[in-house]
C-alpha cells in the first residue's frame, strides 16, 4: 500500500511539468503559426501598380479621350544598371487610337513599380520605403495628336536610385485623371538582366593640316648689254666730234688738247709724203 501511494504522489507531483510544456508547445507554435501567415500576407499584399499612380500622385491625363485609347505594353524592356543599381528602363508602348487625334497636352504617365521578389529581396525590411523609392521614379509620354495605331518607345531615367538584385520591377501606367484603369504592364526586370550602357562615342581631334610652304622664286639675272670697246679710229673721230671743254663752242679760246693731238699725228703723216714728193720732182736719187 505504502509503494502504491508512493508513485500516485509522483504522479501527481510531475502532472502540472507536463501540462507546462504543452501549454509552452501550443503557444510556440500559435505564434509560428500566425507569423507564417504575416509572411504570406505580407507577400502577397502589393500588386506592381495596384496603387494607380506614382509616389508622386501624377495621373495620366488624355483630355477626356481615355476611353478612345487602348494601351498595351511590349514585353521587351530592358534595362540599364550600375552595380546592382537600376540606372534606366527602356519601354515600347502600343497605342491603338479610335477617333480624331488626340488633344494636345494628352499624355500618359508611366512609372516603376516593385513586384514582392523585389520587395522581399532589396527592401532590407522596410518594405514601404522601398516601394515608394521604385515608384518616384515616373515619365510622361506625350500622346499630342497621335491617331490610328503606333508605338511609342522612350526611356525612362532613374532619378530615385534603388537596389535591384533580385525579384523585379515592371513599369506600369497611371490611372486617367477621369478615371479609366490601364492594366497593361511591362515584362519584369533586375540587375541580372541588365543589358551594357551604349558607350559614349569618343571625340578624335581632326589634325589640321599643315600649310605648305611655296618656294619663293629666284629671279634670273637679266643679261646686260655688251657694248664693244671702240677701235682706235673710232676714238680719234670721236674725240674730233667732242666739243671743246674748255668753254662754249665758238667762243674763240682756241681748240682744245684732242685738235692739238690729232695735228701733230696728221703733221707727221704729211712730213714723207712731201718729202717722197720733192724727191721725185728732183730726178730721184742720184745716178
Amino acid at each position: 500500500m505504502r509503494e502504491f501511494a508512493y508513485n500516485s504522489e509522483r504522479r501527481m507531483s510531475r502532472g502540472p511539468f507536463v501540462v507546462g510544456i504543452a501549454a509552452t508547445i501550443a503557444t510556440l507554435a500559435l505564434v509560428a503559426s500566425v507569423l507564417a501567415g504575416w509572411s504570406v500576407e505580407r507577400a502577397l499584399a502589393f500588386e506592381p501598380g495596384g496603387n494607380g499612380h506614382p509616389t508622386s500622385g501624377n495621373l495620366t491625363n488624355l483630355m477626356g479621350r481615355a476611353d478612345d485609347v487602348t494601351l498595351v505594353f511590349q514585353l521587351n524592356a530592358t534595362l540599364t544598371c550600375t552595380s546592382n543599381t537600376a540606372t534606366s528602363f527602356t519601354f515600347n508602348l502600343n497605342y491603338a487610337i479610335s477617333g480624331a487625334p488626340l488633344p494636345n497636352g494628352a499624355h500618359v504617365v508611366v512609372y516603376l513599380s516593385p513586384n514582392n521578389g523585389a520587395i522581399s529581396n532589396n527592401s532590407e525590411g522596410n518594405d514601404a520605403a522601398y516601394i515608394a523609392a521604385v515608384q518616384s521614379n515616373e515619365t510622361s509620354v506625350d500622346m499630342s495628336g497621335l491617331s490610328g495605331a503606333g508605338t511609342k518607345t522612350f526611356t525612362l531615367t532613374v532619378t530615385t536610385p534603388f537596389q535591384l538584385s533580385g525579384g523585379g520591377v515592371l513599369g506600369v501606367i497611371a490611372n486617367d485623371a477621369g478615371g479609366k484603369l490601364f492594366n497593361s504592364k511591362t515584362n519584369s526586370l533586375n540587375c541580372t538582366e541588365a543589358t551594357a550602357p551604349t558607350p559614349t562615342p569618343t571625340l578624335t581631334a581632326t589634325p589640321t593640316a599643315t600649310p605648305t610652304t611655296t618656294p619663293t622664286a629666284v629671279p634670273t639675272a637679266t643679261a646686260l648689254p655688251v657694248t664693244a670697246a671702240p677701235s682706235p679710229a673710232t676714238a680719234v673721230l670721236a674725240a674730233v666730234a667732242l666739243p671743246a671743254t674748255g668753254g662754249d663752242a665758238g667762243s674763240g679760246s682756241g681748240p682744245s688738247w684732242p685738235f692739238i693731238v690729232l695735228a701733230g699725228a696728221l703733221a707727221l703723216l704729211a712730213v714723207p709724203v712731201v718729202g717722197l714728193h720733192l724727191w721725185r720732182s728732183h730726178g730721184g736719187p742720184p745716178k
